[in-house]
């Protein structure tokens, strides 16, 4: 799932600046239409797109642009496109998009020429039409075009790795080959997720390619991320052409990110060539990170309880602070069961750990419609447990106490968006 994000602001100069990152390819691509039909459905028409932490885009995302430049080119403004990678410029000037959306250095290059856009131009000289042999029409003036060239990013590590476990090696694995080779990254292709793990432990790749075909190959994606040394891996998985990633919601341990075919395979390498420059940053940041969700029925969250107190127990807390914190969570995932879901089970619990040196987080999203948690949160900061139980029994309620357990067992308890998200954080200062 190779995602986009975007950050809309209005400039000092009251233009429109859209800052996209991530990839815009077929899973994304109704996404980036929505982002810009709401500028259109604001009457916005002076807009800049910034460029610079797009990854890749396909051939639909440049017809887009196609089509939004006309939008706002009609409504008496216009479009421009800034920073490009060269990576993403090139696919754009083969397609012609360069010839009627200016592509611009910087921000302040791309509003000068929207500045310019409906001021009287100068008067031009007659043209004298003439019949004779050889003349020629005047040239077309082109659209402004600059690129980010490959040295304004971060290159790929010389030592960087990568591990293809599949099937069979076929022209896919070849071409994968070659391309990454030539991102000076190693290359190593396996058959069976024995070899997979037992590679992965001697070299510690930055990137593991994993095709849903392998046998057994979601409970070696679980092998992999719930052991501290390889859960910072980033795993691409490969789905097969039908498979609907979002049916898959009874357990699931999630890879990094993933592709279903048939998809293009620049999306592909621009994939792998961003995690291979991600993950040496990431290993220095933190220790460990497993994202799983799971429906909320009771075989589901059973596992979910015995795989995070699991992981906790490895965080290196004391007995009692680890008993604490697993509790925290179940009581966390509880209370998404009962009041975000409202007892059903088919709805599902997104969790996030994540390990660094000095605190272990834990992220619980529920799809509910989220709460006024702030009187919670305070009431649980300043009465005391049988207070809290006499307030509910006075009001003729029962319960009460699950935010309050969640509080004391962590050093910070905190709800964000509308409510629909915990986040657990445990110091680990002066215990591991």
């Amino acid at each position: 799932m190779a995602n986009l994000a975007y950050r809309i602001r209005q400039t000092p100069e009251k233009m429109i600046l859209v800052e996209l990152s991530g990839f815009v390819n077929a899973s994304t691509s109704r996404f980036f239409e929505e982002i810009l039909d709401k500028l259109v459905d604001k009457g916005e028409n002076r807009v800049l797109l910034d460029m610079y932490k797009v990854n890749y885009m396909n051939s639909t995302g440049i017809g887009i642009l196609f089509n939004y430049s006309e939008t706002f080119r009609e409504r008496g403004g216009g479009m421009v496109v800034i920073r490009v990678p060269q990576e993403v410029g090139v696919t754009m000037q083969l397609l012609g998009l360069t010839d009627v959306v200016p592509c611009m250095k910087s921000r302040e290059d791309g509003v000068k020429y929207l500045q310019g856009l409906g001021k009287p131009k100068p008067p031009e000289e007659k043209e004298t039409v003439s019949a004779k042999a050889g003349d020629k029409k005047p040239p077309h003036k082109r659209s402004p075009v600059y690129f980010f060239r490959t040295r304004d990013f971060k290159p790929v590590p010389e030592t960087a790795s990568v591990v293809l476990l599949v099937p069979k090696e076929t022209l896919f694995t070849d071409i994968v080959k070659m391309r990454l080779h030539g991102a000076k990254g190693k290359v190593h292709i396996v058959h069976t997720a024995s070899e997979a793990l037992d590679l992965i432990d001697k070299i510690r790749p930055e990137v593991l390619m994993l095709e849903d075909r392998v046998t057994d190959a979601e409970e070696f994606l679980q092998k992999v991320k719930v052991e501290k040394g390889r859960s910072l891996m980033s795993v691409i998985k490969i789905y097969p052409t039908g498979t609907k990633t979002d049916s898959l919601r009874n357990f699931r341990i999630w890879e990094n990110d993933y592709l279903v075919e048939p998809f293009e395979m620049m999306e592909l390498f621009a994939l792998a060539e961003a995690e291979l420059r991600r993950i040496p940053k990431d290993r220095k940041n933190y220790l460990q990170q497993v994202h799983f969700r799971f429906r909320t029925d009771l075989p589901n969250m059973t596992r979910a309880f015995d795989l995070m107190t699991g992981l906790i127990a490895k965080v290196g807390l004391p007995p009692e602070q680890a008993t604490a914190l697993a509790a925290a969570y179940r009581e966390g995932v509880d209370n998404a069961y009962r009041h975000g879901h409202a007892r059903s089970e088919d709805k599902v619990v997104d969790t996030v750990f994540l390990l660094e040196p000095s605190q272990v987080s834990i992220t619980i999203e529920d799809e509910g419609k989220g709460f006024d948690y702030k009187p919670h949160l305070a009431r649980a900061k300043s009465l005391s447990p049988g207070e809290q139980a006499k307030l509910k029994r006075d009001a003729g309620q029962r319960g009460g106490l699950g935010i309050m357990l969640m509080a004391r067992s962590t050093d910070s308890l905190e709800y964000l968006g509308k409510g629909n998200v915990a986040r657990l954080v445990k110091k680990l200062t002066g215990y591991v």
